[in-house]
């Protein structure tokens, strides 16, 4: 866990500059203190087996439903994000109306789905996207929301992990353009202090195992602005 916790301070002094506040949500065998950080005023940090069961990266939303007012950034503590990442998703959800989900990792559902990892096409978070792309899944690795016209909150987790599924169907349910915005590959970065296959993602990549498999069975829509 040594490395995760040296990720986890890149990744949160990233991105306290940029943002008014910061919770981390953390494992039960995560141990972090806010002195860990640049702007620890800035931090919250949330342990999970203090605040019931531990959700997993659906942690990540424990927060949402706080705020009547918010820009709500959602991230992950193996990315490192550029100084403009907050200005820029801020500036796109308002330009696109705020009632809007936007990110810079999405995914397209193919028609009747049944395997999460093999019936989609994926744009990517870390690759070059060159222009602005309705999806039907949105990355919660690097996904924000304006929380006064998306209601989206913790509860609306059903279960531990796959959030990015959580807040997408959501979407769907409420018919809400999600949105992968452009970038170039590059601009949000992995860390080198965490081998990728050491995360949440790769793990779930054997499709069988993924818990999401049995939620996207749903005649997915895209939804415009």
């Amino acid at each position: 866990m040594v490395k995760r916790h040296e990720s986890l301070i890149d990744t949160v002094n990233s991105l306290t500059p940029q943002v008014d506040k910061v919770h981390v949500y953390c494992q039960p065998e995560h141990k972090a203190q806010v002195s860990d950080f640049n702007e620890p005023e800035k931090v919250e940090l949330i342990q999970s087996d203090e605040y019931g069961e531990d959700m997993g990266d659906a942690g990540k939303m424990y927060r949402a439903g706080a705020y009547a007012d918010a820009y709500y950034l959602s991230c992950d503590d193996d990315l490192i994000y550029p100084p403009d990442y907050a200005e820029r998703v801020v500036g796109a959800i308002d330009d696109y109306g705020g009632r809007v989900i936007v990110g810079f990792h999405g995914v397209r559902m193919k028609k009747n789905p049944k395997h999460y990892y093999r019936d989609r096409t994926v744009f990517h978070g870390l690759g070059d996207l060159h222009e602005d792309t309705y999806v039907h899944v949105i990355g919660t690795c690097s996904c924000a929301f304006r929380t006064k016209y998306v209601a989206f909150k913790f509860a609306d987790c059903e279960s531990r992990n796959i959030a990015d599924i959580w807040i997408s169907l959501f979407a769907q349910k409420h018919k809400i353009p999600v949105i992968a915005l452009a970038h170039d590959g590059g601009w949000i970065v992995h860390t080198s202090k965490i081998d990728h296959k050491e995360t949440l993602f790769h793990g779930f990549h054997n499709d069988r195992m993924y818990p999401g498999n049995q939620h996207i069975k749903i005649s997915w829509e895209v939804f415009t602005v």
